[in-house]
């Protein structure tokens, strides 16, 4: 029976660190501009929504592409909001689990709900 309540309670943690995740739209002010996270597959013209389950001070890496003109890089970190559901979940965990309970602390920043990238066509050999 011990062991069915760890199970449970760890499984409990695992959905409610998926509620800790950050949502975030990324737009550019050049809507035929495309937008891209490095090191993932995710692009769009225009606007970019995403989900990121790092913890807090996580960074994500954007490149803002548009043909004839200069790649152009963009960082947004996950420390700009503060994350209410992740203090909240641990109020109500930590009672149950213990000291696994504090875990979702880790999740306590968040991404702006939108970030509006001023971008300007730099054509190729503009400094």
């Amino acid at each position: 029976m011990k062991y069915v309540f760890l199970k449970l309670s760890l499984s409990a943690l695992i959905i409610l660190q998926c509620a800790c995740a950050s949502v975030t739209t990324v737009e550019t002010t050049d809507k035929d501009a495309l937008i891209s996270r490095e090191g993932k597959n995710d692009e769009a013209k225009g606007s970019l929504g995403f989900r990121d389950g790092r913890p807090f001070y996580a960074k994500t890496n954007l490149i803002v592409e548009k043909d004839g003109c200069q790649t152009q890089r963009y960082t947004v970190y996950k420390t700009d909001e503060f994350h209410p559901e992740a203090f909240f979940i641990t109020l109500f965990t930590t009672p149950y689990v213990g000291l696994l309970g504090v875990l979702p602390l880790l999740w306590i920043t968040t991404y702006e709900k939108k970030y509006v990238l001023n971008y300007t066509c730099l054509k190729r050999g503009e400094k």
